[in-house]
């Protein structure tokens, strides 16, 4: 049987970190929902998904970034990478992304615009517009990294949608 890479072109940001969670035994099944769900669950539950405020903390390999508009829309990912690269100026401090995303940017390492769609691996500063350099506004929440914490067998986070509305349901056992 041959591998199809179709879902990997198809799919979104918000459905690639839910599938990252699900496989890494945060959630039992897929959590459903959007860039903007995965966020206020974060906001809701910071046992779950612990935030970093602290714009000097080191992304860990394993975290996910998430931010995301007034509109709803949004951005998240997963960290695979981070390290402090030395350079004439100083330190370059790089995460390595995985992440779907359809956009048109400059990664870190690059000169030109990269045209991006799909699931793809990038490496970003860490404080570029793409990550931290999303500041509070009325527009827009402000990008954080945030470490998954109490994988399923301890509680199962769910999704339940009723029409146009959902909830949050935590099952601890």
């Amino acid at each position: 049987m041959k591998h199809s890479q179709s879902g990997e072109n198809t799919m979104d940001c918000s459905e690639l970190a839910c599938r990252y969670l699900q496989k890494i035994e945060w959630s039992k099944k897929v959590m459903g929902g959007n860039t903007r769900i995965l966020y206020e669950f974060a906001e809701k539950y910071p046992i779950y998904l612990q935030k970093h405020d602290d714009l000097d903390y080191k992304p860990q390999i394993g975290d996910i970034f998430i931010w995301k508009s007034s509109s709803g829309m949004g951005h998240t990912g997963v960290i695979i990478d981070y390290e402090e690269i030395p350079n004439e100026k100083g330190i370059d401090k790089v995460v390595t992304t995985v992440e779907a995303i359809s956009s048109s940017e400059i990664p870190y390492g690059m000169e030109k615009k990269l045209t991006m769609g799909g699931v793809i691996k990038l490496k970003w500063k860490k404080d570029s517009y793409h990550l931290l350099d999303h500041k509070v506004t009325a527009q827009r929440s402000p990008c954080r990294f945030y470490t998954p914490l109490i994988h399923y067998s301890k509680a199962d986070k769910k999704v339940n949608w009723n029409k146009n509305n959902y909830s949050f349901e935590i099952i601890k056992k």
